[in-house]
């Protein structure tokens, strides 16, 4: 726990050097899955610390009870566990599509294709050195809240009940 609490005060712009580096050896740069590897790994620390309580409130019992009615792993995990743990799991998934969402760093160092490149990224061409364009940034910036938005409406429920079961013992 104490390493993942290292890796969650680690600052992005510490991993950006080493990713484009690593991502150039590979030849991943201007690609979806360097953009995905690398929102993945800032956003992994905080997903396992708020998934470790909730996998830890389920009593052992319920697995030794599935697995003397026949259940085996993948199936006692798949339709017991995962059920039981769905409000943390719409709490992570829903934070950690926010973080990538705005995430302005990895986009930039490890894309160059305006195609790959996430839209929030697309805010920053409003803004020039001798102006900002604030119509239509204002106006693509409300675009681009509209996702978030409604994921937060869709999973509003589980999410506050994701956030408040997670840290009540």
């Amino acid at each position: 726990m104490i390493t993942l609490l290292i890796a969650q005060m680690l600052p992005s712009i510490m991993l950006a050097l080493p990713f484009f580096i690593l991502f150039s050896k590979m030849q991943l740069l201007n690609s979806f899955l360097s953009l995905i590897i690398a929102n993945t790994t800032s956003s992994l620390p905080f997903a396992i610390l708020v998934l470790r309580p909730f996998f830890m409130s389920i009593p052992t019992g319920l697995e030794e009870a599935a697995a003397l009615d026949g259940c085996n792993k993948f199936k006692t995990f798949y339709k017991i566990i995962l059920p039981l743990v769905k409000p943390g799991l719409l709490t992570v998934g829903s934070f950690s599509f926010l973080f990538a969402w705005g995430d302005l760093l990895f986009s930039l160092i490890l894309t160059t294709d305006k195609a790959i490149r996430p839209l929030t990224v697309h805010l920053y061409t409003f803004v020039g050195q001798h102006g900002t364009d604030w119509s239509s940034l204002m106006a693509v910036a409300t675009i681009s809240i509209i996702p978030i938005i409604l994921i937060f409406i869709a999973f509003q429920k589980h999410i506050v009940g994701g956030m408040t079961s997670g840290s009540i013992k």
